[in-house]
């Protein structure tokens, strides 16, 4: 190989391993949420029974922030969820799995309609409590708590 092939292998590589490398979180992001990152069941959501959401195992999986997850009992939701200052949070949009489970879709709208339009959090002890600006609720619980 001349050296100019060397040269040229040589840059390919760097571009290649460079478009590898990961990108930097920005430092308000970064930082550990500790009472924020559990998975939480959900108990309490405008339209839907509690026991309709105790019976589907409803939760919301927040261990792996920026990334979020939650079931309903049917389908897969991933979403990001973002911690911001003095009790604010975004989400992004949700997408889903697009199964249909009869008698299990209601609780699933519910919350992919409304969890976009959360934009404060509040913990009280092993709760988790969203709302949105016109003051309605979502309320879980942490599921490790006895």
């Amino acid at each position: 190989m001349s050296i100019k092939q060397h040269a040229f292998t040589a840059a390919c590589m760097a571009a290649l391993l460079g478009g590898c490398a990961a990108t930097a979180v920005p430092e308000a992001e970064n930082q550990s949420q500790p009472g924020l990152q559990r998975v939480w069941m959900l108990t309490d959501i405008n339209g839907v029974e509690r026991a309709q959401l105790v019976a589907l195992q409803a939760q919301m999986d927040l261990t792996a922030l920026p990334q979020a997850a939650a079931n309903m009992g049917c389908n897969r939701l991933n979403f990001t969820a973002q911690p911001q200052d003095k009790g604010q949070i975004r989400f992004g949009a949700v997408m889903s799995t697009r199964m249909y489970c009869a008698g299990r879709m209601d609780a699933e709208q519910q919350f992919g309609q409304r969890i976009g339009q959360m934009k404060h959090y509040r913990l009280e002890g092993q709760r988790l409590i969203l709302r949105n600006d016109a003051g309605e609720e979502m309320r879980f619980v942490a599921q490790d708590w006895d």
